[in-house]
């Protein structure tokens, strides 16, 4: 073998075994378990989204499978990859993954802690800029817990996954996907299949515009409303949004329901605060719904 070939071999060598090295980093890394203290339980009484008050603004999202901060505030972090961050309006950018072994935002700390880390820039929807959110907690930290959502008092509580809540729910609703929570739903006698869960979106529901168009052949809206929306990335983006009244879903009656027109089926925080509490069951994968 002459020399030059020598060379090449090495260098693929070298590159193989680095690229394993990192492989072997990140499997290691996204198999540690991410754990979550609250030393505050307050939830920001001001917004519809799920908001730790006094923990540096975290929005609680089980419509993301990962978690985002937006810029970094000093902590030490390692840099791990390179992935995808998509909205609400499916678009899609690259941002940096990092993990972080203790990060701390007031009073909500965070070990061994995975998340994209997206710098605030012309990219970020300046709805979004001009607010105090820090980051989004996705799925992969509260896939670790089981959580109890109580609006009466404006609070959010962690729990060990094998803590059992027993009361009774008036509604619930089950999934199989630990960080992709999509549930099947009955809205009058039509089933809608796959809808995330997903308590990072305002609104009830949202469905495709051919299944609103199914749905008002048996029961008509009571209005229909033209607004705006945004996501992380975009602006004022044009909404339809059809209002019903004494709506049955899965056989309970609601006596009033807002479904938006959009591109993804999603049932949103404000189906949420139609309850008095909500209790997140990530060990049984079920959303248990009460009213008190």
């Amino acid at each position: 073998m002459n020399k030059k070939k020598k060379i090449i071999l090495a260098v693929i060598i070298v590159v193989i075994i680095v690229a394993v090295g990192i492989m072997s980093l990140i499997y290691i890394i996204n198999n540690l378990s991410a754990n979550i203290y609250l030393r505050d339980n307050d939830i920001d009484e001001k917004e519809n989204l799920i908001i730790f008050k006094n923990g540096g603004c975290l929005i609680w999202d089980t419509g993301a499978s990962s978690s985002v901060i937006f810029n970094n505030f000093g902590n030490s972090r390692l840099k791990i990859g390179i992935g995808t961050v998509t909205d609400l309006n499916r678009k899609t950018k690259l941002y940096p993954i990092c993990f972080a072994r203790n990060i701390s935002f007031d009073s909500v700390t965070l070990n061994n802690f995975i998340y994209n880390e997206i710098i605030m820039d012309n990219n970020v929807a300046q709805g979004i800029q001009d607010s105090d959110v820090i980051g989004i907690l996705g799925m992969n930290v509260i896939e670790n817990y089981n959580w109890l959502l109580d609006f009466t008092s404006n609070k959010i509580y962690n729990f060990d996954k094998n803590i059992p809540y027993t009361a009774s729910p008036n509604f619930n609703l089950t999934y199989k996907e630990r960080r992709t929570p999509s549930t099947n739903i009955k809205i009058c006698s039509l089933y809608m299949k796959k809808l995330l869960i997903d308590s990072g979106f305002y609104g009830d529901i949202m469905l495709y515009d051919s299944d609103i168009e199914l749905i008002n052949r048996y029961i008509a809206p009571d209005t229909i409303i033209n607004a705006t929306s945004h996501s992380l990335y975009s602006d004022s983006i044009p909404v339809r949004r059809y209002v019903y009244y004494d709506v049955y879903i899965n056989d309970l009656l609601f006596d009033k329901l807002t479904i938006n027109e959009g591109k993804k089926r999603l049932i949103g925080i404000g189906f949420f605060r139609k309850f008095d509490r909500v209790f997140w069951d990530s060990k049984n994968r079920e959303v248990r719904f009460y009213r008190d």
